[in-house]
């Protein structure tokens, strides 16, 4: 399952920060899974071994002779290509992979094997081969632990720059940047107060500078302490301490809630509904529940 923080990924970083309104623990989303889709880190175990032997001269002239053929390179490392620029040969796209086949690192080129486009479903073969059934637009992203996900669009400008095309809806499409900047796809606006909308295993999070679907990597509830923007139960933002009457932790779930009602729609004690987003424009209202600024 795909756990996100706000310094990006589970196996990128392991501190909270703090940016955004309402002092969320954000993070760009989407981090990389393992081939069967499962929680992922990157491992290194800074061994060395020497391998290397004493030769007699019989097996140096083997080497030395034109029939030799020199050990195949197993290394994982591909040349790199632009997720903005799609600067791969025809046939081909540029795509996030990893280079130890647990959360993406890298780019590299790969076959397009499909033609599924934007929102169609899809199958992704893991990050070491990051290989999809997905048209040359776009990846499969938000895959479970079969490979099975959705397709979005690769997002287009550039890093500095990104952007989506327009489309209709509460949020629209905002570009979703990780990993280093090994992954930028486009991604849906979500309703924080219809959480259903997602569907099933998924919740509405605030990421980036947006509401936007994505796995829920656990169901922490309101009032408990987290560490993940998609630790929460649905229904929650993972928020700092600070921001709450009473947190044992760096940070903790507050349930997101409807403005402008007449009564509190805040279930813990301390709490009201503040608007936590009105400098953030073209998104779906919503309140969090947090102590009265």
């Amino acid at each position: 399952m795909q756990r996100i923080q706000y310094l990006f990924a589970l196996s990128f970083a392991l501190g909270l920060s703090a940016c955004g309104p309402a002092k969320v623990v954000d993070d760009p989303v989407g981090t990389g899974t393992d081939e069967a889709g499962d929680e992922s880190t990157s491992t290194d175990s800074g061994t060395s071994t020497d391998t290397s032997t004493s030769t007699d001269s019989s097996s140096s002239e083997e080497e030395d002779s034109a029939d030799f053929i020199p050990p195949e390179d197993t290394g994982p490392w591909e040349d790199p290509c632009d997720l903005f620029e799609q600067d791969c040969p025809e046939g081909e796209k540029c795509a996030p992979y990893s280079t130890t086949g647990g959360s993406w690192d890298a780019t590299k080129c790969v076959p397009i094997l499909g033609d599924q486009a934007e929102g169609e479903p899809c199958t992704y073969d893991g990050t070491a081969a990051g290989t999809d059934d997905c048209d040359g637009t776009g990846m499969c992203f938000n895959t479970d632990q079969d490979g099975a996900g959705t397709c979005h669009s690769f997002c287009i400008g550039s890093v500095d720059s990104p952007t989506c095309p327009e489309v209709e809806g509460c949020g629209g499409l905002s570009c979703l940047i990780g990993g280093d900047s090994t992954v930028a796809v486009c991604v849906p606006g979500c309703d924080a107060l219809d959480q259903e909308s997602c569907g099933e295993g998924m919740g509405c999070y605030w990421v980036n500078a947006n509401f936007q679907c994505v796995f829920a990597a656990d169901t922490i509830p309101t009032g408990q302490p987290c560490a993940f923007v998609n630790d929460c139960a649905p229904g929650n933002l993972c928020v700092n301490a600070e921001e709450l009457p009473s947190c044992e932790g760096d940070a903790c779930c507050a349930e997101f809630c409807e403005l402008g009602l007449a009564e509190n729609p805040c279930s813990q004690d301390g709490t009201v509904c503040v608007d936590a987003f009105a400098e953030v424009e073209d998104i779906c209202a919503a309140g969090v529940c947090m102590v009265e600024p």
